[in-house]
């Protein structure tokens, strides 16, 4: 699998001229198994209408394959809103342009409804994954597994870094996601994990998730390494845990002290997913690919599960989302 080369998105100053940039990709695509698939996830866009023209206008200059694969968190529910009417707009619109839209949703595109599922008016060739059940959709030379994978706090033994999960959970009940996901159930997640995992077969070559399927992309930080710390990072494969400077810089852009700084960053990547790939369920097979988004950070990384398969993790993830002074 390789990645095709596309214009990279350059996030501008939201203070800007508001205009379109048309010659930035807002998607990507990527080469898996002899088909392409776009992907994008993240965009956070503007709870509006009238961006919806605009986003798929960009869109349509940049469509390379049959398959359109969104990742989630469409629009930016910062306070909680029900943004279904207007993804479903957005989804019907790409499904003009694509054979086949594949839609995982995001914690921001299911916030405010008790059981969110069924506020999405999508058409026919837009498939989406429903709660706990997973979607396998098969195209000409791929079999993909769509699942909802959220904070089932199997990302990580957080022990390793002195965070209970009665930490996890005061902590994530005092979120955005906590007040307004699911009613702030974490427990529900753990048999959506198990679902996803029960059908991740050696068969699966492609797979998408919203919140990350492994820890790799997620870099914790602590200002010295400690034995404990150390054996913690090497038993999970974690790099970059220490960053004192980073950490003090952290700290001193939020007004907190140093170990606030470092509980509040460390504690919020325990809930950055699940470890679906290490799943005692999960048989990834050789060669799987990953499609996720939710953390705003990696693009394309090579790592290995436990079962020794080699995995890609790709995502497209705009770095804060989308400049809302793109959209007319």
């Amino acid at each position: 699998m390789t990645a095709l080369s596309m214009p990279c998105l350059s996030l501008k100053d939201r203070s800007a001229t508001h205009s379109i940039n048309a010659d930035v990709a807002i998607s990507t695509s990527v080469r898996i198994k002899g088909e392409v698939f776009d992907i994008a996830s993240d965009w956070h866009l503007p709870i509006s209408e009238e961006v919806i023209p605009s986003v798929l206008r960009l869109i349509q200059k940049t469509v390379r394959g049959d398959t359109f694969i969104c990742a989630g968190d469409v629009f930016d529910a910062r306070n909680g809103e029900d943004t279904s009417f207007y993804v479903s707009k957005l989804l019907n619109g790409l499904s003009k342009l694509y054979d086949l839209v594949l839609y995982v949703p995001g914690n921001h595109c299911l916030r405010s409804r008790a059981n969110p599922w069924n506020s999405f008016t999508l058409a026919d060739n837009v498939v989406m994954p429903i709660a706990d059940q997973p979607k396998i959709i098969n195209t000409p030379n791929n079999r993909i597994l769509l699942g909802n994978v959220f904070y089932d706090l199997g990302f990580l033994d957080s022990s390793f870094l002195q965070i209970t999960e009665s930490d996890l959970r005061a902590f994530y009940a005092s979120t955005t996601d906590g007040r307004y996901l699911m009613n702030g159930e974490l427990d529900v997640f753990r048999d959506m994990t198990q679902s996803v995992a029960s059908m991740l077969t050696d068969d699966i070559t492609l797979l998408v998730s919203h919140t990350l399927p492994h820890y790799a992309p997620v870099r914790f930080r602590t200002q010295n390494w400690s034995e404990e710390t150390r054996e913690g990072a090497k038993k999970y494969g974690i790099l970059g845990c220490s960053d004192g400077d980073n950490v003090r810089s952290i700290a001193d852009h939020w007004g907190c002290s140093v170990p606030q700084a470092l509980e509040w960053w460390n504690t919020k990547c325990f809930l950055m997913g699940s470890n679906l790939l290490n799943h005692p369920r999960a048989k990834p097979g050789e060669g799987l690919t990953a499609i996720y988004g939710h953390n705003h950070r990696t693009s394309e990384m090579d790592i290995k599960a436990n079962n020794g398969s080699s995995i890609r993790l790709i995502s497209h993830q705009p770095y804060g989302g989308l400049p809302e002074h793109w959209f007319v």
